[in-house]
């Protein structure tokens, strides 16, 4: 759990993330703060950005492969560095994607 100082009333608490639906698809992450109530925005999804949040997490475990196969040998330490960029390039792609795509919910609402 994060410890996080409000920075209305200067009180420390545990973050506790909270989601509030906006229509049928869009999604808002924030907290707040138990002693005064100020609210924290974390961030806006919808489903497209939940779909890239998820291919990204699957891009991440999948270094688990080259990780492995170079940990018994399987492969040399030149193909894992290549495996490993290579999979590197998607997830910045995505990630990239993925800010736009959430910079431009937040834009529109608000």
């Amino acid at each position: 759990m994060v410890r996080v100082l409000c920075d209305k009333c200067k009180e420390m608490f545990d973050v506790k993330n909270q989601t509030k639906s906006h229509g049928l698809d869009i999604k808002e992450t924030y907290f707040q703060c138990p002693h005064c109530k100020t609210k924290y925005f974390c961030f806006l999804t919808d489903s497209e950005c939940r779909k890239l949040q998820r291919e990204i997490r699957e891009l991440m475990k999948s270094k688990e492969v080259p990780a492995l196969k170079f940990a018994n040998k399987q492969i040399s330490e030149v193909k894992y560095a290549e495996e490993i960029n290579r999979i590197d390039q998607k997830i910045e792609k995505k990630q990239i994607e993925l800010k736009l795509k959430m910079d431009k919910l937040k834009e529109a609402l608000v």
